[in-house]
């Protein structure tokens, strides 16, 4: 039996004809072994799966289901509220029905509002007589990222803040802004939350 010796040319004008989009579109619907064998393609096929973000590009599916984030407030805004999430039934129907699993429980200061949920994490600004203040929770994991107290004038306070996470920077950050929608870096530093 003898073994055929193929010439690999170094610039593999086939496979890099192909735009970097259609590359990456395949490379999307692939299984993790056969990713670790296009490196073998071609220089430029390599290069795209050895990028930093490539993880970030195609982030592994979770096994677990979905699940709603259910959060009930007592009043308008608190003084109480709760946090629970369900899992999507797979196959809902008109009999379908939900237990919510109970993953905090706070009880809030003069007055609380809630920021939309980010990449399943909660942001939450407290205010108080002369205060303000943010908790960031997990609420599936029920831990709480806590700011320091900062002292505001007037009540009720005109600050307001925005959460959001930085894909650049892969940090969740909240920023407060007064009513006019300036940054109150001096006032206020920015937050930043770790992911994972």
């Amino acid at each position: 039996m003898t073994k055929r010796k193929q010439h690999v040319s170094g610039d593999n004008s086939v496979f890099d004809q192909i735009s970097v989009d259609l590359i990456v579109n395949i490379m999307s619907k692939l299984p993790v072994k056969s990713i670790a064998q296009c490196r073998c393609v071609s220089k430029l096929w390599s290069s795209i799966i050895r990028r930093p973000n490539y993880n970030m590009l195609f982030p592994a599916k979770s096994p677990a289901a979905p699940r709603f984030l259910f959060i009930v407030a007592n009043g308008l805004y608190g003084p109480n509220f709760f946090i629970s999430s369900s899992p999507q039934p797979q196959y809902p129907d008109k009999h379908s029905s939900l237990e919510a699993t109970l993953h905090i429980s706070s009880i809030a200061t003069d007055y609380c509002q809630i920021c939309p949920p980010v990449n399943g994490l909660v942001c939450r600004y407290m205010y108080g007589k002369d205060f303000i203040y943010v908790v960031v929770s997990n609420p599936i994991t029920g831990e709480n990222v806590t700011t320091p107290k900062v002292t505001t004038k007037g009540y009720p306070s005109k600050e307001k803040i925005y959460f959001g996470y930085d894909p650049v920077e892969e940090q969740f950050k909240r920023t407060p802004r007064n009513i006019n929608g300036q940054t109150l870096s001096t006032k206020c530093p920015k937050c930043y939350v770790q992911a994972g």
